[in-house]
């Protein structure tokens, strides 16, 4: 079936930039991108983990309790973060989080990464 335990979710995990002005201001989004509702639930440490590369190496941002979601064909959760104390240069920033989805193993998402420039 669409919401067998051994199929993968079909959720799509983006991150795009609002701000590179001051803090860098980043929506993420997790989307339903198939043909039917899908529910979920997003366990106690999803928040999601922010991930960043840059001049001077890593950089790592937030966390948030478990809650069942449920999304209609393209419908979306997602959040804003606020990344402060980035000097300034190219970083390639993504999400990565994991989901419950029918009682099966926590089934693993991530963004690709996003390249901006902080000014």
């Amino acid at each position: 079936s669409a919401q067998s335990p051994s199929r993968v979710p079909p959720l799509q995990a983006a991150l795009v930039v609002e701000s590179t002005a001051g803090p860098v201001i980043v929506r993420w989004e997790l989307r339903n991108i198939g043909s039917v509702p899908i529910e979920f639930t997003l366990p106690a440490n999803f928040g999601p983990a922010f991930e960043g590369l840059g001049p001077k190496g890593r950089a790592a941002v937030n966390k948030t309790p478990e809650r069942p979601v449920r999304l209609e064909k393209d419908e979306f959760i997602g959040g804003r973060v606020e990344i402060t104390g980035l000097d300034p240069g190219s970083y390639s920033l993504s999400w990565s989080g994991t989901i419950g989805w029918n009682g099966a193993a926590p089934a693993g998402i991530r963004s690709l990464p996003l390249v901006i420039e902080v000014r």
